[in-house]
């Protein structure tokens, strides 16, 4: 899927192939019926490792671009986000999740699960965005972090900076990555009473479920960036 394709004078670059849209992106059984975005990962074959044609950023380890450039990738197959939409998003996963201490593809995830990769999904209870985030909660964690961030929910890096940030927060919690996706999902006081056998069978069923489709889309996502990037990784230690 990634070939190591040596440069002069700036390390090497890295090429997606075609097959990244039939393996990596369409994994997880995307219900939409969306046609992936084969011209959009051609542009991407013969760029810089971010995968959108663009050179790297300065200073950032060849992981960390590889793994941005596959979360952009991603985006590019799933939404309709244009090139610098997609950079600084996936640039913002990638970082947000890492501090964290998440795996971005475990947010990614997530964030097919609750708006399929639309920015401006609604529930019907009023959550908003890419992770679907309550109002309340996206105003009081949207600038943990960052002095310049956007008020408006719908910002796609401000909504997923606040939802990972409120994952983590669930995670320092509970540990477990099936409990803190459904301490994400319904709360953690729920999960408590889970926890403490106070759930019957069908409210443990409905509490367990969705965490249990997160993780089975997260694993498909994990087994083929592994699968395909760690043979580039492997390369890039003798091409520089």
């Amino acid at each position: 899927m990634y070939a190591a394709v040596p440069t002069r004078g700036t390390g090497f670059k890295l090429g997606a192939s075609l097959a990244l849209a039939g393996s990596l992106f369409l994994h997880g059984g995307d219900e939409t019926g969306r046609e992936p975005a084969v011209f959009e990962v051609r542009e991407a074959r013969d760029g810089w490792i971010d995968g959108d044609g663009a050179d790297p950023s300065a200073g950032e380890d060849i992981e960390t671009r590889l793994l941005k450039g596959t979360v952009g990738l991603v985006l590019a197959a799933k939404s309709d986000f244009d090139h610098d939409g997609r950079a600084e998003l996936a640039a913002a996963i990638v970082d947000e999740s890492r501090a964290a201490g998440i795996d971005p593809f475990l947010v990614m995830s997530v964030i097919k699960h609750e708006s399929r990769f639309d920015p401006a999904a609604v529930s019907p209870k009023g959550a908003a965005g890419l992770m679907q985030l309550m109002p309340r909660t996206f105003a009081k964690l949207r600038c943990d972090l960052r002095a310049d961030c956007s008020p408006d929910i719908f910002d796609p890096v401000a909504n997923v900076s606040a939802g990972i940030r409120y994952l983590g927060r669930m995670r320092t919690r509970f540990k477990d990555p099936v409990l803190y996706v459904a301490a994400y999902r319904t709360g953690p006081e729920r999960v408590k009473r889970y926890l403490n056998n106070e759930l019957d069978e069908d409210e443990v069923g409905d509490l367990l479920g969705y965490p249990k489709l997160v993780m089975r889309d997260y694993a498909c996502f994990k087994r083929e960036y592994t699968k395909y990037t760690v043979p580039a990784l492997e390369i890039s230690r003798w091409v520089q």
